[in-house]
């Protein structure tokens, strides 16, 4: 559904009931010897002890995490349990009345190779269709050949790349970009339609950490009566845009969860978002950007680098 034609969002109200059974739902299954039930307290110290094994080449994050996962109302965490113990684990977020995001697996490595994946991925499909969830999303590391390869027999379709590009705050008295308003909403609308960088009808954003859902007129609205809205105006009509998003493990970024504008204004918009952070007490400005060589082009340009190893396939089903 292309943005422009997602306006009724504004009026349409989460579906309430929904969220109630997804945060409120007691789900327990039986599989042969293997239980699926939803995470709790307890399960913290077996859950890190497996999650640490699940890189080869890199840290895990998910003890630094799991206490805010937790405790996130629109969040849930699956754990499979096996021999009385967790041996496995996915999180589900629900972004939206329609929409998934899928994160944090992990599998004990005494217990791989069993199965425990594709009943997890089951009950939680199952757990979806209660509801009444219909758009399901999750990024995975561009690296990951075993994981990738997963999501193609799945048949899951990759809908984009993403890279990871950061830049230190930069000392300023001053920054051009504005805060935009309510009263921009028509303008905004305006430019993410004609620049949408990107192929797909359906816009997406990075709405926290690295998690994307549509930017609908509905989300639109609401970042910018948080004031999270950045751009550069010409004669009253915006022509470049940044929505600020958040990190979930740190508040010394300011995080970019979306950008778009015309062939000269993002690139200022982008060069002066160092200076935006420094005012805002942040000590770097970072996101995770579509490959698309004018951005990518303009972020080297304006002194942001590239984080090796960062870049995220994106996949919806």
């Amino acid at each position: 559904m292309p943005f422009a034609t997602s306006l009724k969002f504004i009026q349409k109200l989460f579906n309430l009931e929904s969220v109630v059974r997804f945060s409120t739902l007691k789900m327990i299954e039986s599989r042969n010897e293997v239980k699926i039930r939803l995470a709790q307290t307890e399960d913290k110290e077996a859950v890190l002890a497996f999650c640490q094994h699940t890189w080869e080449d890199r840290e895990d994050y998910i003890h630094r995490v799991w206490d805010k996962w937790l405790a996130d109302e629109n969040g849930k965490i699956f754990v499979a349990v096996m021999d009385s113990q967790p041996v496995a684990m996915i999180r589900l977020v629900l972004m939206s009345e329609r929409e998934a995001w899928w994160e944090g697996l992990g599998v004990d490595p005494r217990y791989r190779k069993r199965g425990l994946v594709k009943v997890l991925e089951a009950s939680v499909e199952r757990y979806l269709a209660e509801a009444n969830v219909s758009i399901s999303r999750s990024a995975v590391l561009a690296s990951n050949a075993l994981m990738n390869d997963i999501m193609v027999r799945r048949g899951r379709q990759k809908v984009g790349s993403y890279f990871g590009y950061v830049a230190p705050s930069i000392n300023s008295s001053s920054s051009q970009l504005k805060k935009l308003e309510i009263s921009d909403f028509d303008s905004l609308c305006k430019l993410i339609t004609i620049y949408p960088h990107d192929q797909r009808e359906v816009c997406l954003y990075i709405n926290r950490g690295a998690k994307w859902q549509e930017l609908t007129a509905q989300q639109l609205t609401q970042r910018l009566k948080s004031g999270q809205v950045w751009g550069l105006k010409q004669n009253h009509c915006c022509q470049s845009m940044a929505i600020q998003s958040y990190l979930e493990g740190s508040n010394k970024t300011l995080w970019i969860g979306f950008v778009t504008g015309d062939n000269e204004s993002l690139p200022t918009l982008l060069h002066q978002l160092p200076q935006q952070a420094y005012y805002m007490g942040y000590q770097t400005v970072s996101g995770m950007f579509p490959q698309n060589s004018f951005i990518l082009d303009s972020l080297a340009r304006s002194g942001y680098q590239k984080v090796e190893s960062e870049e995220l396939w994106l996949y919806e089903w």
